[in-house]
């Protein structure tokens, strides 16, 4: 339960900024490099289109890591880190070889982002197979993360509008608009998309809540050791009064 409630909130708390950076990214780039960096607005634009698929996997391959660690599982995380590594390795060398300016640029980050999309889907299937049952279904979030994606695709067409009617982002003072309107409008139509799917609040996946123990757990001597404080604890007010 508690893996799940950590899948479903990293993906509804990431969606709206892959979405962000993916449709604000040239905004975005023109607001934050100054100096002779300002020359490299394109560039910088594309490598953050390139890296906002990786946002999600790269968090829920952390979280998947430390639930396996949890589990007593140290090594498995670290042989799919380890794929990971070469699996970005690999594509990096075919995006230096294949391409060329700022097109090699955002080919090195998009290899970044395929490179733990597929340490997070490997991780997570080993993960499924240990907890048994449909885990794989319940990993992937399932309503959640469906309606969290819904919510993001209103939320990127909103932002999407207001960069083709707003201000020109060719300039600093331009690309600040479109950050504030176009941002504050995307994330505005994201939380009312999740009120709409039956999300609610997305402050509430912080706080999952965690099954009671079950007291058969405890074993036949627990209730004979517990009885005696719970005894003190009953008679101690009442002597108190007295």
């Amino acid at each position: 339960a508690l893996v799940r409630s950590g899948v479903e909130a990293t993906w509804v708390l990431v969606l709206p900024a892959v979405v962000a950076l993916a449709v604000l990214a040239e905004p975005i780039a023109r607001v934050t490099l100054f100096g002779e960096g300002a020359s490299a607005v394109d560039a910088v634009a594309g490598t953050l289109v390139a890296f906002a698929p990786g946002l999600a996997p790269y968090g829920l391959f952390l979280l998947l890591t430390r639930a396996t660690y949890a589990r007593g599982d140290a090594r498995r995380p670290t042989i799919v880190h380890l794929l990971a590594a070469g699996v970005g390795i690999a594509g990096m060398a075919l995006a230096a070889g294949l391409l060329d300016g700022d097109d090699r640029i955002a080919g090195l980050a998009a290899a970044h982002s395929a490179a733990y999309l597929i340490a997070a889907v490997v991780l997570g299937r080993a993960l499924a197979r240990d907890v048994g049952g449909r885990a794989v279904g319940r990993l992937a979030g399932g309503r959640v993360v469906a309606g969290a994606v819904l919510a993001a695709a209103a939320s990127g067409a909103v932002m999407l509008a207001a960069r083709l009617v707003g201000p020109d982002a060719g300039s600093r003072a331009g690309a600040v608009v479109l950050l504030v309107v176009g941002g504050g409008l995307g994330l505005a139509v994201y939380l009312a998309g999740l009120r709409l799917t039956g999300i609610g609040d997305p402050r509430r996946l912080l706080r999952p809540s965690v099954p009671a123990p079950d007291p058969a757990d405890a074993g036949p001597g627990a209730g004979a050791t517990a009885g005696p404080s719970a005894a003190v604890g009953a008679v101690g007010p009442v002597a108190t009064e007295a």
